[in-house]
């Protein structure tokens, strides 16, 4: 399977839209947050671009490197997901003709499952945590570009939102406390997620009717 970020976008979205189960609701969650984090390092930049002084600027300059790291940590989520799904279709293909193969092949899935589940609440948890920082990133952008800041907020809440419906699909294989356990977690997360979203789309947009207003 090519890289996800090797490929063009028009490429990368084709194979979403084909037969192809990968990538699924995981990858294509973490490539929109991805791009949401992307958003709210653009608006920081310009706002540094626009400065003559940027050494007044501190807290724009600590955000920046902090934001990439997160940015760069879901690139590698997309591949991840579709690693999990492939470790699941080799668990499902294995033998289960005596007892033996069988227990062998339930373990296989149980753990193919936990590891499918954990990469979408990782894109949850590092989502939730971009977006806890998001609204000091709106306060320390231009009203220009607090546009693109509510823009990523909302990426990163809807990929959470994609994230936990994807925990959720790969639950059914482990034990019923571990299941339950990862579902309200992920619930919880999508929960934040949506309430930070919305405080930070709402200050962009008070902030972009002042302006207009002025």
């Amino acid at each position: 399977m090519a890289q996800f970020w090797d490929e063009t976008a028009r490429a990368l979205l084709a194979r979403t839209a084909s037969g192809d189960p990968t990538p699924g609701g995981g990858a294509a969650g973490a490539v929109a947050a991805a791009f949401g984090v992307a958003l709210i390092e653009m608006a920081l930049n310009i706002a540094l671009e626009r400065s003559w002084r940027e050494e007044a600027h501190p807290e724009r300059r600590a955000l920046l490197p902090w934001l990439a790291g997160q940015r760069e940590h879901l690139q590698t989520l997309g591949q991840a997901d579709a690693r999990a799904f492939g470790r699941f279709v080799e668990a499902a293909r294995q033998p289960g003709e005596t007892p033996e193969q069988a227990a062998e092949r339930e373990a296989a899935l149980e753990d193919a499952a936990r590891r499918a589940a954990g990469v979408p609440l990782d894109l949850a948890q590092t989502g939730v945590r971009v977006l806890e920082r998001a609204a000091e990133a709106l306060s320390l952008s231009p009203t220009l570009v607090v546009s693109d800041v509510g823009a990523g907020a909302g990426l990163l809440a809807g990929a959470v939102d994609a994230a936990r419906v994807t925990v959720e699909a790969n639950l059914s294989r482990l034990p019923v406390a571990e299941a339950q356990g990862l579902r309200d977690e992920s619930a919880a997360l999508a929960r934040r997620a949506r309430e930070l979203a919305d405080g930070v789309l709402g200050g962009a947009l008070e902030r972009m009717e002042e302006r207009a207003g002025s």
